[in-house]
Parts: C-alpha cells; structure tokens; sequence
C-alpha cells in the first residue's frame, strides 16, 4: 500500500523547479496543504491498520470463541468504535484537502483525489 501520495511528491518537485527557476516559492497555502496531506496519509493508514485489525479479531473470535468476551461477546468488537471514528475523521480531513486545494487544482480533480483514497476505507467499515 502506498501511504505516502506519489502527488504530494510531484508537487515537491514542481516547487523546487519554481524556486530553480524563479528564485522564490510559488503563491499558494504550501504549509497548509502539506498538513493536509499529512494529515490524510496519517488516517488512511490508521485507518487500514484499523481495518486490518477488526478482521483479524472477527476471524480470531470465529475459530475460538474463548477469545470474546463471554460477559458481553460485543467487547471484543471496541475495534468497530474506533474505526467509526477515523472514518468520521477521515470526512474531515477530506474536506480540510478540498478547502486548502480549491483554488491551487480544479475540484473535479479533489474530488477523483479524495474519492480513492478516503471511500475505500469507509466503505470497508
């Protein structure tokens, strides 16, 4: 899997291409966007570790029941709580990209961006 967007590189190079060039950074939110994508790498992958490891617990608590909890058999499952809340922070940060991007990339090409990286882990949920 790739964590780190290959997009977030070429903007890097399109940046000291310009600063080669020019002398000086381009206009844009440069800090901005770089903690968004920052951002939204940090989720995905806790996002997918979390998905990851909900599967491996159902699969565990499928061979063994033992391994659930017998007083409350939905305990073993507070992996499901946590993966709800990447994914709602997951929107978030989508909508963090899409602000810091609007004016730097046309929003058709947030929106293709966006929905690759952040609807594959919601929908796993």
């Amino acid at each position: 899997m790739q964590c780190v967007p290959i997009d977030g590189d070429l903007d890097s190079l399109i940046h000291v291409a310009v600063i080669l060039h020019d002398g000086q950074a381009p206009d844009g939110c440069t800090a901005a966007c770089k903690a968004a994508m920052e951002h939204l790498t940090d989720v995905r992958r806790r996002g997918w570790q979390m998905v990851q490891f909900a599967r491996q617990q159902l699969t565990l608590t499928r061979i063994d029941p033992r391994r659930n909890s017998t007083r409350n058999p939905r305990m073993g499952l507070k992996v499901v709580g946590k993966l709800e809340s990447i994914v709602k922070q997951s929107g978030r940060i989508a909508a963090e990209v899409k602000r810091c991007f609007e004016d730097l990339v046309a929003p058709i090409w947030n929106e293709e961006y966006l929905a690759t990286r952040v609807i594959p882990t919601s929908s796993r949920f």
